[in-house]
């Protein structure tokens, strides 16, 4: 399921690309967008969900969450880095002004709260949860504003 949802993220924010390269101001942002996406978003977001859930082996199930203290904490600080560049996406240099935009990170910033109390509590089955409600609200984002490589 992890993997599922890093390589959609990943095909997202990919598909952003589509929309630079031409010059004009709001290509020039969405530039930015991605770069923020790939560079600082992907890390953040994969601190979380590469370190919950499950995933079946030959072996059996296999638990991904962490099991020390200090594994917890990186999950909290990867909850507060989606913050942190979901702050800076609401920001008029990503959001461009766009009202919706701004709402949709609002919601991020809700569950990255969550997210980072679930790690705090060490609470696996709060963190996986609120890892899907990450994902669905990147991919209403990604569904909302990816814009084809056609330009519709």
């Amino acid at each position: 399921m992890r993997q599922l949802y890093t390589t959609g993220a990943i095909a997202l924010a990919l598909s952003v690309a589509a929309c630079g390269g031409g010059g004009n101001s709001d290509e020039a942002r969405m530039d930015k967008v991605y770069q923020l996406m790939m560079e600082e978003m992907d890390p953040a977001t994969d601190g979380i969900w590469l370190k919950s859930g499950w995933e079946m082996t030959e072996e059996g199930e296999r638990s991904l969450f962490p099991t020390t203290d200090e594994g917890w904490a990186e999950v909290a600080a990867s909850a507060e880095q989606l913050k942190t560049v979901t702050k800076k996406l609401q920001s008029d240099e990503y959001s461009g002004g766009d009202q919706e935009w701004v709402a949709i990170a609002d919601g991020l910033n809700v569950f990255a709260d969550q997210a980072r109390d679930a790690a705090l509590a060490h609470d696996e089955q709060e963190l996986f949860d609120v890892g899907g409600d990450i994902y669905r609200v990147c991919l209403a984002c990604h569904q909302r504003y990816i814009i084809d490589e056609e330009g519709s």
